[in-house]
């Protein structure tokens, strides 16, 4: 049974009972049939009973995970020395450990998107990152294990994940993103024409649980347990409790009437506020017999390996006992009248065994294994590795790998994470659109959420509901951290955006190539750096923000005077500039009313350039406003002082 069962279950219901939402349909889903206790008891058995084979494998797979021993006596004994694997544990927390630490990227498509537009889905996507972030601060609270831990374990062990998702506003006022993973072990659901039409969740509870919880005395002893059925259908929740003849969880024989801990009430949602999805690339087969039919559908990462886990223990145990016979060996001894014994173990160092020389004292024959079970453990090795992961994806590397081993690593790897990262890219997805279908049903106030984005830039903001009407559907996606040749790709990157016509577009490379999460931000981000070093100026001004930020105020001072002069000196060359094509204009003009080229008006003389030896031309000069510092005798720049600074 679960460790921690999670039985409180939340509702937007008051303190004086009063609850939001339209009060006809609560009042209906009050007096809804499918909330009867009777018939909830009566689905849920016959929920159990169609499942049982699956329960069943499902149980399989856990002792798998918890390595209970292997016996290789069938009589149960311990005569034969017995070894059991890790291989299955050692698979099952290196894939649990590859799902947990893939980055979640959530976006909404923005390809022919305005600005504002964009800001809108921006602030979308932050909302479900603040969700999810709240999801796991709520988890660590309560000493359990974060959303994609959770998530991402019951994925690869039962085959299946699952999770009750409600947004909870408290009589107190304050809201609460209420996520509860199920363990699909003990779980059950119907089906209907566009999904579930209800989902349930079991748990055991003391009689002394029930009364903390719940305020309701039970029959018996305080240690003893019920069933506690979490009940839900597309209007209402309730809790009852089963009482028990038998501890055994799954033995419903002996029950007596149901009681209810919680009367039906409405929940939040418009929908079973329940997310399930199975494991998995197959679909169901159909087969004669129903419980066959889905004992196979959603499977576990132990599924390739479940048939040779065993005789890979039984080869594995007959090499141990093997050695441990080589240890200590067998001795004969001979003797004239066959009777005699000795007291001491030839084995032990140094003992002394006395000998008439009509005894013979030697080592029996070593027991030994064929070839052929040489060759057998190998194909058995090899088929263990075919059906989990390489040895290399556990770092047992003996050589350098290519950029083509590394990639080859990585397909054998993918293929073996992809279909558990598929169905946690759906069950995020589902879950993220039942808490947005809650919280933008009116019922809710603003939420301030905070976490990190795509850009892995920290956000705190209050978002209304009324900003996230009507917007696209948000894509998820999970991007696991696994093995790749970093160089090559880089290069490939590089080959294809180079030319005067690319063969590649940025976009596309940093999407597909590169793997970027966010390409947007990217882009973004490149341009900024772009423009900062396009600039003297601009690096400049980084470079004072920087030397400011962190308390060196006199370099600060230095870079600002640096900017100072620069945007001086720009301005006085346009001025110039703009100087010497207002001269080049009005010799034009005088070159067109018939002026002489010296500048005198007509029928005047012009003056007389210098003559003698060496006499050069005199150059206009320009306004001493408008010269540079240096023409006008003037330093550029701080004059070092003797000595230095």
């Amino acid at each position: 049974m679960p460790l921690f069962g999670n039985s409180w279950t939340g509702s937007i219901n008051s303190g004086n009972g009063s609850s939001v939402g339209n009060p006809l349909s609560q009042l209906e889903g009050l007096f809804s049939p499918s909330a009867d206790p009777e018939e909830i008891s009566r689905k849920v058995k016959q929920f159990e009973d169609t499942y049982s084979l699956l329960f069943q494998r499902m149980d399989a797979d856990y002792s798998k995970l918890l390595l209970e021993p292997y016996n290789a006596n069938e009589d149960g004994s311990d005569t034969f020395r017995s070894y059991t694997s890790n291989q299955p544990r050692t698979l099952a927390k290196k894939v649990i450990s590859l799902l947990a630490s893939a980055k979640l990227v959530i976006r909404v498509p923005q390809a022919e998107a305005t600005k504002d537009e964009r800001a809108k889905y921006d602030k979308k996507e932050r909302v479900l990152f603040g969700f999810f972030n709240q999801i796991d601060e709520r988890l660590i609270k309560r000493l359990e294990k974060s959303l994609k831990e959770q998530s991402a374990s019951y994925t690869a062990v039962r085959g299946w994940v699952a999770s009750r998702n409600l947004i909870i506003k408290r009589p107190d006022g304050t809201q609460v993103i209420d996520v509860t993973t199920w363990d699909m072990r003990y779980a059950s659901f119907g089906l209907g024409g566009d999904g579930l039409s209800w989902a349930a969740y079991k748990t055991q509870k003391s009689v002394r649980q029930i009364q903390d919880e719940w305020g309701t005395r039970m029959g018996g002893k305080e240690e003893d347990l019920y069933d506690i059925i979490d009940y839900y259908d597309t209007r209402t929740n309730t809790v009852i409790a089963l009482g028990r003849a038998e501890t055994s969880f799954t033995n419903m024989d002996g029950r007596t009437h149901p009681q209810v801990l919680k009367p039906a009430a409405p929940h939040s949602a418009h929908e079973v506020p329940v997310v399930i999805v199975p494991v998995g690339p197959l679909p169901k087969f159909e087969s004669t017999s129903h419980e066959k039919a889905v004992a196979s559908y959603g499977e576990s990462i132990f599924a390739e390996n479940r048939g040779i886990y065993e005789a890979n223990n039984e080869i594995r145990s007959i090499y141990l006992e093997l050695l441990a016979k080589s240890r200590d060996r067998t001795w004969i001894l001979r003797s004239p009248d066959g009777e005699k014994t000795i007291e001491e173990n030839p084995n032990e160092t140094g003992g002394l065994i006395p000998l008439s020389t009509a005894d013979d004292l030697s080592l029996a024959q070593l027991a030994e294994t064929t070839k052929d079970a040489a060759i057998f453990a190998g194909m058995v090795g090899d088929e263990l590795q075919m059906g989990g992961l390489p040895k290399t994806s556990y770092g047992d590397v003996q050589f350098t790998l290519s950029g083509f081993a590394i990639n080859s690593l990585r397909q054998s790897v993918f293929g073996v994470l992809q279909p558990l990262l598929d169905a946690l890219e759906w069950y995020y997805r589902r879950v993220g659109e039942q808490l947005l279908d809650q919280y933008t049903s009116g019922a809710f106030d603003p939420m301030t959420l905070s976490g990190r984005g795509n850009n892995r830039q920290y956000f705190s903001e209050e978002i209304s509901w009324e900003e996230l009407v009507d917007l696209p559907s948000a894509e998820f996606r999970l991007v696991a951290q696994l093995p790749q040749a970093d160089m090559e790709k880089m290069q490939l990157s590089q080959l294809a955006r180079e030319g005067q016509f690319p063969l590649l577009s940025d976009s596309y490379i940093l999407d597909e190539y590169l793997g970027v999460p966010d390409v947007n931000a990217m882009q973004d981000s490149v341009k900024e750096q772009i423009a900062e070093r396009a600039s003297p100026v601009a690096m400049n001004y980084t470079l004072m923000e920087s030397s400011a930020a962190r308390g060196r105020q006199s370099l600060a001072d230095i870079y600002t005077a640096e900017i100072q002069l620069a945007t001086t000196k720009e301005y006085l060359q346009l001025m110039q500039m703009q100087l010497a094509q207002m001269q080049m204009q009005m010799q034009l003009m005088m070159g067109q009313a018939g002026m002489p080229p010296g500048g005198a008006p007509p029928g005047q003389p012009s003056e007389p350039a210098p003559k003698g030896e060496g006499s050069q031309p005199r150059m206009p000069m320009p306004r001493p406003q408008v010269m540079p510092p240096e023409q006008a005798g003037m330093q550029s720049g701080p004059v070092p002082q003797e000595g230095g600074i």
